[in-house]
């Protein structure tokens, strides 16, 4: 049933009825000492339901919860989350009503664990991607049937207790109903802005986002980071300029954002989407972002800000760069 858009009243009444036709008692956050992945299991949590975040280690899990509490400023939170590894899935979506999935933007990495979740989720329970952009259909190809039916992209973007836009994305296996669920217990009861977008390569947000953030990063060779961010940034209403928000993202995601474009789509605009080969060098090296210490940028608590030189690849002060 698509939700009724011409009467907000009545649509409004429709999704209170529909979030009521499936309860969620309880969340699985996988990848959750990830940034996306504590973030989203903090949303859930802040709902009340109970959260368990799953991580490699249990380590890592504990790591994500106590990230999850201060990403919110509440150390209450703790009390709604649950933390295991892997080793625990199994039983930890036993019974879980709706398993997130926040995994490395990698397609392979996520294949492997919804092939391990497609043997131990309870027959009805929701799947959900916050993939940027890989497809859906895809992911879910040789999955059960019951496992494409419940199978969605539920992408949030960045930090998502701020930013409440969300993309909702189905499945040539989805049920209609399942999309149509999810609009509305994200709608009421998240408080998220929702768009379907169809399950093509980088969605709707992130197809447009990292053209800018691309070219961005590919003007910056020429002109350097600073100058672009300092352009790009202030000027365009941006909460974050465009490479402080790569760094923020991670070298490694972006990367894998953009190829995915190139290599699923190809148009006049799709140059804008290829990643600079300094960009790849630096990656091969190690460079990820704030995440390994410093990207376009490099910030030490106490010391001032550093700014790559791309030609060099050394980081210079920020105030002995020259400006146009």
């Amino acid at each position: 049933m698509e939700l009724a858009a011409s009467d907000p009243s009545s649509r409004d009444r429709e999704m209170n009825a529909l979030v009521e036709t499936r309860p969620l008692r309880k969340v699985v956050v996988l990848g959750a000492n990830g940034t996306m992945g504590f973030r989203s299991g903090a949303l859930f949590a802040s709902t009340g339901l109970p959260v368990t975040f799953l991580a490699r280690d249990r380590e890592k899990a504990e790591v994500g919860r106590e990230k999850a509490a201060r990403a919110v400023r509440s150390t209450a939170l703790k009390n709604k989350i649950d933390v295991g590894s892997y080793q625990d899935l199994a039983q930890a979506v036993a019974d879980a009503d709706l398993i997130f999935e926040a995994l490395a933007e990698d397609f392979a990495i996520k294949a492997e664990i919804f092939e391990r979740l497609d043997r131990c989720r309870k027959p009805d329970s929701l799947v959900a991607t916050v993939s940027s952009g890989l497809s859906i259909t895809d992911l879910a190809a040789r999955r059960s049937e019951s496992f494409q039916r419940h199978f969605c992209g539920l992408h949030f973007f960045n930090p998502p207790q701020v930013i409440v836009g969300t993309e909702l994305i189905a499945g040539e296996g989805t049920d209609p109903r399942v999309i149509d669920f999810l609009e509305a217990y994200s709608t009421k009861r998240l408080g998220r802005l929702v768009v379907r977008t169809a399950n093509t390569a980088g969605f709707a947000g992130n197809r447009i986002g990292f053209k800018v953030l691309n070219e961005c990063a590919q003007l910056a060779e020429t002109h350097g980071p600073l100058v672009i961010d300092r352009l790009i940034g202030p000027y365009t209403g941006r909460a974050l300029p465009p490479l402080a928000t790569i760094d923020l993202v991670g070298w490694d995601v972006h990367k894998a954002i953009v190829d995915n474009v190139c290599d699923k789509l190809s148009d006049e605009a799709i140059a804008t989407y290829r990643l600079p080969a300094y960009m790849q060098q630096m990656i091969d090296r190690g460079v990820l972002g704030a995440k390994s210490g410093g990207g376009f940028f490099r910030r030490k608590r106490g010391e001032p800000l550093r700014v790559l030189d791309i030609p060099s690849g050394e980081y210079l002060p920020a105030d002995a760069v020259a400006l146009p």
